[in-house]
């Protein structure tokens, strides 16, 4: 997308990838890939991007037990891109980021998109691919 591979989805507006200056963003149709949560909290366990949180010796390290109440304390997790955020935990985390895109805030323009499995696409690469050109008006090349 215009806004970029890693960026949130309420940066669509006011954001442009260098390359992507010019391109009028009404014109887009996301195509989301939504990864299974622990698969994706495992990935960030090792490529944690703007993301931080200890989870050093455990991870993906969602909670804390709190030996003396038996009762878990979640482990919050700071994301910086512009601003700092917190989310209480990597599993809020990408609940958050998903839902900016399949409930995005009232503030902003309504706009289309495809949420598609990620493990569709692993698995069933061709059918999926398929899909996606048809939505989008396209057909699959051959090759």
């Amino acid at each position: 997308v215009s806004w970029g591979k890693h960026t949130p989805a309420h940066y669509k507006w006011d954001h442009s990838t260098e390359k992507a200056k010019e391109i009028n963003k009404t014109n887009i149709l996301p195509v989301v890939t939504i990864r299974h949560p622990y698969d994706w909290m495992t990935s960030m366990c090792h490529n944690n991007y703007e993301a931080r949180w200890p989870h050093q010796s455990k991870c993906p390290h969602l909670a804390d037990m709190n030996p003396l109440t038996r009762k878990p304390k979640l482990v919050p997790v700071n994301v910086k891109i512009r601003e700092l955020v917190v989310h209480k935990s990597l599993a809020h985390l990408w609940n958050d980021w998903y839902e900016e895109y399949y409930d995005p805030p009232s503030h902003e323009p309504p706009y289309p998109l495809l949420m598609v499995r990620f493990e569709d696409i692993i698995f069933h690469t061709k059918a999926t691919t398929q899909q996606i050109c048809e939505c989008a008006g396209g057909i699959l090349r051959p090759n």
